[in-house]
């Protein structure tokens, strides 16, 4: 990581979220090399960039001078990581609002979210399903969606999403279930009988 990418990383973790900035926690955050980190933020404390400051207990905490932080985000580290990961998977950008301490919608490592799959398949459709349906059934769907958009005059639109959207939504909590029941991205319309009762754990 260059200078100038650190320094990239302290500003989106100050605007996008409500981590607080100790010393532990940028460095988590942009995983630069311990010798670098100090000589970096005292380099944009010098620039005016940051401010150091302490709480009560005598921690250290910067803070970004001309920059406002968001009224509600995610305030541990770990789970910024794995909302920017699922970001990354499906392609689709969430906005960390989570109120600080609230559970939100990311899984256990190597498991999907049914939370996150859920939502994510109410508000973009299919295009939701990307996060843990199997390409098979995910694309044809996400097509026929944006399709669907494209074509409908706006006043039917919104009727048919008001059918679509919750259908989806149960369809995004169900592939997110299923892949985490058998370890990897099941399709919901299985042509094998055997293969249907191995995901719904039925002995034959």
């Amino acid at each position: 990581m260059t200078q100038h990418e650190f320094e990239q990383a302290v500003m989106r973790l100050w605007t996008t979220s409500l981590v607080p900035m100790t010393r532990a926690n940028v460095l988590a955050y942009s995983k630069v090399e311990r010798s670098k980190l100090d000589a970096w933020l005292d380099a944009m404390v010098r620039d005016g960039l940051l401010e150091l400051d302490s709480d009560d207990d005598g921690e250290m905490l910067w803070t970004v001078r001309g920059a406002k932080r968001p009224e509600k985000g995610i305030s541990q580290v770990g789970q910024l990581e794995k909302l920017r990961a699922m970001e990354a998977e499906t392609g689709i950008r969430v906005k960390a609002v989570a109120r600080p301490g609230a559970v939100t919608p990311v899984a256990a490592e190597g498991q999907k979210s049914l939370v996150a799959s859920g939502a994510l398949s109410f508000f973009f459709g299919p295009l939701g399903w990307l996060y843990a349906a199997p390409l098979s059934e995910a694309l044809p769907g996400a097509l026929v969606y944006l399709l669907i958009c494209g074509i409908l005059p706006k006043f039917l639109l919104v009727y048919v999403l008001g059918v679509v959207s919750p259908l989806s939504g149960i369809a995004g909590v169900l592939y997110a279930w299923s892949h985490n029941r058998v370890g990897r991205r099941a399709p919901l319309f299985l042509k094998s009988g055997d293969e249907q009762k191995k995901l719904l754990g039925k002995k034959r």
